[in-house]
């Protein structure tokens, strides 16, 4: 799945459940990375039984800052 912003352009890619950093095996979390290169998983996160869910330790804590990061820009 791509989110994309107000322009139609790609914010990031969204992987349910499985994990492209691990050869697509299942994990049951929710990942997001990078729309513009191969997949890659820049955060993650966790659905708790009382229906939150709450990011694990991740490369970057937002778009901007993996872009920067990986990027240079």
């Amino acid at each position: 799945m791509q989110l994309v912003d107000d322009r139609g352009d790609r914010f990031c890619d969204v992987w349910f459940g499985v994990n492209p950093d691990d050869g697509w095996a299942f994990d049951g979390l929710v990942h997001f990375g990078d729309p513009d290169a191969d997949p890659h998983v820049w955060q993650s996160y966790q659905r708790y039984s009382d229906g939150t869910y709450r990011r694990l330790p991740s490369f970057a804590s937002s778009l901007d800052q993996f872009r920067r990061a990986t990027k240079g820009s």
